[in-house]
Formats: C-alpha cells, sequence, structure tokens
C-alpha cells in the first residue's frame, strides 16, 4: 500500500506539471526548458551563479561578437566573470553597470580560454574562437597527446576563477589539423553553445574549489 500511495503521489505531480505546460505559451515553454537546463548544470557545479536575459546582440568594447544582458552589480555580478547557459560556455563579463552587463561570447575572434581534454590524458590547452558562424579552435600544450574527433572539451580553471571557472562544457572536436611541423596539434571545435539563439544564461559569482572532472558532460 506504502508504494501504491508514493506513485499515486508522483502521478499527482507529474499531472500538474503537465497542466502547467498546458497552459504555457511555446516561447514561455522554450524558456523553461532552458531555466531548468540551467538550474540543472549549475546545481551539478555547486555555482553560485545570477541568472539574467539576454536583451541585445552586437558588437562593444573592442570585441565583434557580445551580448547584453538584464543584470549587473547590482546583482553581485564583477568584470572577468564566467557566464554559461544550460549548454556549456557563453563567454565572460568584459564590462558591468549597475543593471546591466556586456558579455563577450566565446565565438569572438578574441576570445581564449583554458581548456581541457575530457577524457585519456586529460591534457590542457587553449581554445580560441574565430569569430561568427565559424568553429572554435584548439591548440594542446604537449604536442605527445594525439587528438581525435568526437573528444569533448571543458574549461580549465583561471587563477581564483576569474574568468574561467572549472568543468563548464565548451564543445566537441570536429576536425584535426595534421602536426607536421607544429610544436602542437590544432583542431576544429564545435561549441555546445548556439550562440545565435541565446536568452536565458546565468553569471557564475562563485564556484567550489574542486568540481569532479567530467561531472558536467
Amino acid at each position: 500500500l506504502g508504494s501504491y500511495k508514493h506513485e499515486n503521489e508522483a502521478l499527482h505531480r507529474q499531472v500538474a506539471q503537465l497542466q502547467t505546460q498546458l497552459r504555457l505559451t511555446s516561447v514561455e515553454r522554450n524558456e523553461y526548458a532552458q531555466e531548468q537546463k540551467l538550474l540543472h548544470l549549475a546545481g551539478l557545479a555547486q555555482y553560485t551563479s545570477v541568472a539574467a536575459r539576454v536583451t541585445a546582440y552586437g558588437s562593444a568594447f573592442g570585441f565583434e561578437s557580445t551580448v547584453a544582458i538584464n543584470r549587473g552589480t547590482a546583482d553581485g555580478i564583477r568584470r572577468n566573470e564566467t557566464v554559461i547557459s544550460g549548454a556549456g560556455l557563453v563567454g565572460r563579463v568584459v564590462e558591468v553597470g549597475p543593471s546591466t552587463a556586456t558579455v563577450q561570447l566565446a565565438n569572438d575572434s578574441q576570445f581564449a580560454a583554458g581548456a581541457r581534454l575530457s577524457t585519456g590524458t586529460l591534457a590542457v590547452g587553449e581554445v580560441d574562437g574565430n569569430g561568427r558562424g565559424e568553429p572554435m579552435s584548439l591548440k594542446l600544450l604537449d604536442n605527445t597527446v594525439r587528438l581525435a574527433v568526437g573528444q569533448q572539451l571543458v574549461t580549465f580553471a583561471s587563477v581564483t576563477n576569474l574568468p574561467f571557472v572549472p568543468e563548464v562544457p565548451i564543445g566537441t572536436i570536429t576536425r584535426v589539423s595534421p602536426a607536421n611541423g607544429q610544436i602542437a596539434q590544432t583542431a576544429s571545435v564545435k561549441p555546445f553553445v548556439n550562440f545565435s539563439s541565446l536568452d536565458i544564461v546565468a553569471v557564475v559569482v562563485h564556484a567550489p574549489k574542486t568540481i569532479p572532472h567530467d561531472l558536467l558532460l
């Protein structure tokens, strides 16, 4: 009887959720889905974050790919903090006012971040943006490590976690360039985030000292 009661309560909750979803518009359902993914990612990592809405796309402060968000210093946001979505790395805060902030997107041609391979050697390197519509690129620090299509990347923490906190998913290697004559291997990376359709994001204002490898993947 106890198990039946538990199952009945679960069904009641499910029906209530479905009734709520039916009352939502398609836009609201999309926002709700984004918020749930963001909460899941931040919750797994135990990030302390400030949710924000993207209010504008553009080019600002010398960067070609930026977005404006509707949160600022009044909400505890500072420059050089990591910005995420439910899919992974969005970028970093480059300018902040009392109620708004500007975010340099990870696909910007001047963007660079420390990155780590998610499997095997856990080798580290640098991932760079190459402009709108272009894949990101990875350069490893160790030229003895062999890259492979399908390997995934996460952020390698900066000192004091500014501008990047650890373990945020970045993307997947789609092409490995020949290493002939090069000091280190390079690769093309498809980001997990779709930079052309950002809506709900979050600024990470605090991260734990350690996060289990690949937890967020």
